[in-house]
């Protein structure tokens, strides 16, 4: 299996390169390819809001890692700005600000 690497924050260099890919939200990324998930998520919505749905990728990822690490909606979102790795985990290649 080639292992695609994701290039996170390329835009901030020191900050960007290779993630580790023994890294538990890597691995898990690697289980979650495919386009079955994000058909059976998209039949939910109407195609007219397509612009505004968020992807299943992150929709899923939150819910998955809400799971594992026993969190809330806002714990796991707060984590979400700290962490790289989830951020590959959730379909992110760019950093994504806190908001709020």
């Amino acid at each position: 299996m080639q292992f695609e690497q994701l290039a996170v924050f390329k835009e901030l260099s020191p900050y960007s390169g290779p993630l580790d890919e023994k890294n538990r939200w890597i691995k898990l990324a690697e289980l979650m390819k495919g386009d079955d998930m994000a058909a059976i998520y998209l039949k939910y919505f109407d195609e007219r809001k397509a612009s505004i749905i968020k992807t299943s990728r992150l929709a899923i990822g939150i819910q998955l890692g809400q799971m594992l690490m026993e969190l809330t909606d806002r714990a796991v979102l707060n984590y979400f700005h700290r962490n790289s790795y989830i951020k590959y985990f959730f379909g992110q290649d760019t950093f994504v600000a806190k908001i709020g």
